[in-house]
């Protein structure tokens, strides 16, 4: 079964992916250059179905990264999906110098991203485990 891509996707990445992303013909979605950490309200851009967040929570704290989670999480009608830079990855990758960015405790998010919703996706197999990947479905829009 193929599925349709969601109505309006918003990409609250940084400058060069967003640059890169908009020469691909993704007539669906939307790139925005936006700061999501002074003004998280910047997310319901576009009313969008889903919000995807690459490279840019694990240069904030946990605390203000779960906030802006939490809130692309009201603003997104189906899901928020994110990646981070797992601290259970293994020891010769966890060992590496990450600044400015910060690893995550991976058991934290996902018992955090539970108590949002029941319906959870969770990957950690990109470079041995370096990233780890959470997908967040609003109830009825399932994984």
């Amino acid at each position: 079964m193929i599925r349709r891509p969601p109505r309006s996707t918003l990409f609250p990445y940084t400058t060069l992916f967003r640059s890169k992303a908009m020469k691909r013909d993704l007539p669906r979605s939307e790139f925005a250059a936006v700061d999501f950490v002074a003004d998280p309200s910047v997310l319901k851009m576009g009313n969008p179905d889903v919000i995807f967040f690459s490279g840019s929570l694990n240069t904030l704290a946990e605390a203000t990264a779960r906030h802006i989670v939490e809130r692309a999480f009201e603003f997104a009608h189906g899901a928020v999906v994110f990646n981070f830079l797992s601290d259970e990855c293994e020891r010769s990758i966890k060992a590496k110098d990450t600044g400015p960015a910060s690893r995550f405790h991976t058991a934290d998010w996902l018992a955090w991203a539970l108590t949002k919703t029941a319906s959870v996706a969770f990957r950690q197999d990109y470079l041995k485990g370096h990233d780890g990947t959470i997908a967040m479905f609003k109830p009825g829009r399932g994984s």
